[in-house]
């Protein structure tokens, strides 16, 4: 008979801890402060001398799903304690694969490859780990990150040769001094604590092992530290954009075993400084025994732990502290089998267990016992207990021990909290204090989650630099700050105020020359009379993202991942802004442009360089949240409710045939009163050709919108019905909060036939322009009619922060839809066009539209999309979800005469994915196309998963290093839950969508 399979199941302790960790807001501290807050996951527990096997899980344990920024691991027992393993060789192949095992839960989400979803990680099954004896010391090297190979001993930035390092093999994972090198830098040739008992032969089981998890795997956490010493083991693991910050790495360890020599017994202890806060885990496990008396045992083994505990002070500068002995240290965590029993018979423990009765339980704890005694632990913290004794249960069962066990009644092992965390020092709260229900041993593994601070330390100016395209310029601007703070959100403060400044000067200098072009229009041609213009509202728009961007991180009382995408989304708006002003100036060979390049240029470095200071700094404390397995599919895909449907069957009944629509407004009142409001609406008027609508344009029903509505205020809706209107029609940005209303496709049409070639810039050809935010579209046709001869000609230009289109559709040919910037959301929409139809620099998804390929001119090539981020820190490109791209009829007609492909980068870090889509025979095999040779192939983000169609064989792909096969957490970078955040401001919309992706078999 096999091993029974043990899992951890989710039980009521991991529901309550992420209850805690939701309710905590321990990521929303605002980037100003100068203390940080991480969160650590600590776990103890005694395995009973059993090793692992395959049907392990240790998912629920880790909460893995919470995502911690620090996992600190003890075990105990991890050997059997016999003879061997205690007087001989240690035995470190249970070590190995509980490693394997740790890494396995902590790094799995990142595991899937490319093509069709495969969320599961890899079980060990034939061929692995536990088919061939693993080797510790390759295992461990696999776990680490590049910057934990080349961590550094000491993080100060002067050296003395004067410091003697006489240290031997416990100190900084045994660096003696002719392993570091002059940089601190621990060498190539690093052997580890952890590898004392490994056999000199490289194992070749355990190399297959290294070899397949570094391969399969991309990190998300990495392995800090690990030591085993007879049958403690004790492992800390970090996310890995926080190793390059640990320093003064140090393990030590203490014996208290047999005769008080021996390793069965004891602790060990890793020390690090993260930041300027030093830490301190102790993996402790202490004199076994339930007879009285034992309690002093134990108490001498804590008081020898804290007395012969010593990390060797290694730093390069004399005047750093660096600390020597465990309570010296800033934030102390000590966890382990510390074996305090319950000083009550068996029978008497038994029956207060039966009752429920855990206060008087705990009230005869031995821990608490003398812990109140003042004896041991003096200082020293622990939560409060609410959970069940956690040993001595029967193996595979929920009974303890004593209630199935032949022994007789004296040696019935009475159950216990033997299994403790304890924590020292300020700076440390914890949020929960659980045990887990796996039967894998005869202790219950017990778990804590603590909120820590960490003091950063200070940012020198190059450091902090290297988050932007321009580190050099960055210096130079950076060098006018006299000192310099721990948090580079200072340094992008410092930026946004140069960057404000600059822009209202700009704005001005833009302003008088088109003053003096106005006043001698002679002077100048139409094209540059055009694009100074677009200039001019660029400049001013930019002046106003600035301040917005001021007003509302001075305003904020939590930096919320919603603040933090909005900030972001409105600097990186600031440098596309910025480039498309250039870009017209240049099109339209104005003298302009010469006098004013290098102006603008600078000015646009200096956006760049604000941008990634900021971006960095916001980001750097605060993580998105990505949700459960259950919503990485679907995650929030919801039928149309019916507060959408009534508004519009409301509004089209009401102003049906020329009736008075102005009472529509009484209607979607009473409409309020019934249905819950979903959708709020402050407002609402028709446009129609009777008397009774309230007015004959879009244009002045625009014009009669109330101007820098919040969304609390509710939505003015504009009710179109059914016509052709030939018009240009501008939502400014201080239009918000719109909602446009047609008929439906082909009934409710918006007209124009402006175009490059009859002198109008890209920018401003657009028949239907949009830059007040949160505007919503719903059943209505845009149209450019300007023919592929009139090249750019945009039906369409959207710069509006959470706009919205939904079941819309846009036609035109070259340039059809401009998704100029910041963050909009396309739902069952039709797009037609030729070249670059689909264009501009905003974070834009597409989900379940039909997007179709027109017949271009004669020599042309189709390109679907054209992506325009000129920044690596702008958080933009183009997502397109589940939908279908193919030819329209009249290149459905003639299939060979035009090639089409998925998209070309207009700009050096253009970014197109396409992900579950159905992708036709219309598009080349090859799938993309350069736009000028090989500049930007090599900088782009181009990528595919999950596609399907005869056009989505990528086995003819380009090669080029920018594109690549998506898997799945790639993939999930680029859904609505986490590219745009529009589950934040897509549900007020009441517009169906998706946040993550679509369940596929």
């Amino acid at each position: 008979m096999s091993d029974p399979l043990y899992i951890f199941n989710r039980s009521q302790s991991e529901i309550v801890v992420e209850s805690l960790l939701a309710s905590s807001n321990l990521r929303s501290s605002m980037p100003t402060q100068q203390i940080q807050s991480l969160r650590v996951f600590v776990a103890t527990w005694n395995v009973g001398g059993k090793s692992p096997h395959s049907g392990l899980n240790l998912d629920a344990l880790l909460h893995v799903h919470s995502e911690f920024d620090v996992y600190v691991l003890g075990f105990q027992e991890i050997v059997p304690l016999n003879a061997g393993n205690v007087l001989v060789l240690g035995d470190n192949e249970p070590a190995a694969k509980w490693l394997a095992m740790i890494n396995q839960s902590l790094n799995k989400s990142s595991s899937s490859s490319g093509g069709r979803l495969s969320p599961k990680t890899p079980s060990f099954g034939a061929g692995s780990m536990f088919f061939a004896k693993p080797s510790l010391k390759k295992i461990s090297e696999s776990f680490r990150t590049e910057c934990r190979r080349k961590l550094k001993i000491c993080n100060c930035s002067t050296f003395s040769e004067d410091i003697v390092r006489k240290y031997g093999r416990e100190s900084c994972f045994r660096c003696p001094e002719g392993l570091v090198n002059q940089s601190g830098v621990l060498s190539d040739d690093e052997e580890d604590e952890d590898d004392d008992d490994d056999d000199e032969d490289e194992d070749e089981g355990g190399g297959k092992v290294a070899s397949l998890v570094s391969n399969q795997m991309t990190m998300k956490y990495g392995l800090v530290a690990s030591k085993q010493m007879v049958g403690i083991f004790l492992t800390v693991w970090m996310r890995k954009e926080l190793i390059q910050h640990v320093s003064h790495l140090r393990i030590s360890s203490v014996t208290r075993g047999i005769m008080g020599c021996l390793g069965n017994k004891g602790c060990i202890a890793v020390s690090l400084q993260l930041y300027k806060t030093s830490f301190c885990f102790i993996c402790s496990h202490l004199a076994s025994g339930e007879r009285e008396g034992d309690e002093r045992r134990r108490n001498l083994d804590v008081i020898e732990i804290l007395k012969n505990t010593s990390f060797p002070r290694i730093c390069r500068t004399s005047f750093t502290r660096v600390p020597d002995r465990i309570t010296k240290h800033d934030r102390v965590i000590w966890l382990g089998d510390l074996n305090y029993r319950i000083a009550l018979s068996y029978s008497e423990t038994k029956t207060l267990l039966d009752k429920n009765a855990w206060d008087t339980l705990l009230n005869k704890d031995q821990l608490k016992i003398e812990r109140d005694a003042g004896r041991v632990f003096k200082g020293w913290h622990e939560g409060k207990i609410f959970f069940a004794p956690t040993y001595k249960y029967s193996y595979n069962s929920d009974a303890y021990a004593g209630d199935t066990s032949k022994e007789k009644k004296n040696k019935r092992r009475t159950p216990a909290w033997c299994d403790r965390i304890l924590w020292h020092g300020d700076g440390i709260r914890q949020l929960s204090y659980v045990r887990g229900e796996s039967r894998f041993s005869d202790h219950r593994p017990v778990c804590s989650v603590f909120v820590v601070d960490v003091e950063p330390s200070p940012l020198p100016p190059n450091i902090a630099c290297k988050s932007t395209p321009y580190p050099k310029l960055c210096r130079t601007i950076l060098s006018a700050v006299k000192s310099s703070p721990s948090d580079p959100y200072h340094y992008g403060k410092f930026t946004m105020k140069q960057c404000l400044k600059q822009a209202r000067r700009l704005s001005k200098v833009i302003n008088r020359f088109a003053q003096r072009v106005e006043a001698d229009p002679g002077t100048s041609t139409v094209e540059e009379v055009s694009a100074v213009a677009d200039c001019g509202e660029l400049a001013e728009l930019s002046v106003e993202y600035l301040e917005t961007v001021t007003e509302e991180l001075k305003a904020a009382e939590l930096m919320t991942a919603a603040l933090v995408d909005r900030v972001t989304s409105l600097l990186g708006g600031v440098v596309t802004n910025q480039q498309t002003c250039l870009d017209g100036l240049v099109d339209a060979k104005s003298g302009f442009a010469t006098a004013i390049g290098t102006p603008l240029g600078n000015l646009t470095r200096l956006y760049s360089v604000s941008l990634g200071l900021v971006s960095h700094a916001l980001n750097r404390n605060l993580k998105r949240y990505k949700g459960s397995k259950g919503k990485i599919f679907g995650g929030g895909n919801k039928p149309v409710r019916e507060p959408l449907e009534t508004l519009i069957k409301v509004l089209r009944k009401t102003c049906d045939k020329g009736k008075d629509c102005r009472k529509a407004n009484r209607n979607l009142g009473e409409l309020g009163e019934t249905s819950g409001g979903s959708i709020l609406v402050r407002e609402a008027v028709t446009v129609g050709p009777y008397e009774t609508d309230n007015f004959p344009t879009i244009t002045e029903a625009v014009a009669a919108a109330p101007n820098h509505t919040f969304p609390e205020q509710g939505y003015f809706v504009i009710y179109a019905r059914a016509g052709l209107y030939e018009e240009y029609v501008v939502i400014s940005n201080k239009k918000r909060n719109i909602m446009l209303i047609g008929d439906g496709i082909n009934k409710t049409i918006i007209s124009g036939n402006h175009s490059f070639i009859d002198g109008w810039t890209t920018y401003n050809s657009s028949t239907f322009a949009v830059v007040g935010d949160r505007f919503v579209a719903v059943d209505v046709t845009f149209r450019n009619t300007a023919g592929p001869e009139k090249h750019q000609a945009v039906a369409v230009r959207n710069n509006a922060d959470g706009s919205t289109f939904y079941r819309c559709s846009f036609e035109g040919y070259q340039d059809t839809l401009y998704v100029h910037s910041l963050r909009q959301f396309y739902r069952e929409c039709d797009i037609y066009g030729t070249i670059d139809f689909i264009f501009g620099n905003a974070a834009a998804i597409f989900q379940n539209c039909n997007i179709y390929a027109r017949k271009p001119m004669a020599n042309q090539k189709n390109a679907v999309t054209a992506h325009g981020r000129t920044d690596p820190n702008q958080k933009t490109g183009i997502s397109i979800i589940n939908c279908t791209i193919g030819a329209a009829p009249d290149l459905a007609a003639d299939p060979k005469s035009t090639m089409t492909f998925l998209g070309r980068p207009w700009k050096p870090y253009s970014r197109t994915v396409y992900i579950q889509s159905y992708i036709s025979d219309v598009v080349q095999p090859v799938g993309w196309l350069e736009w000028n040779g090989t500049t930007g192939l090599d900088t782009i983000s181009y990528g595919e998963f999950d596609n399907f169609g005869p056009g989505a064989d990528t086995s003819k792909r380009v090669q080029w290093s920018g594109y690549s096969l998506l898997n799945l957490a790639q993939a999930m970078n680029f859904t609505v839950y986490n590219f745009t955040l529009g589950d934040t401001w897509l549900p007020q919309t009441d517009i169906p969508f998706y946040g993550g992706l679509l369940h596929t078999e």
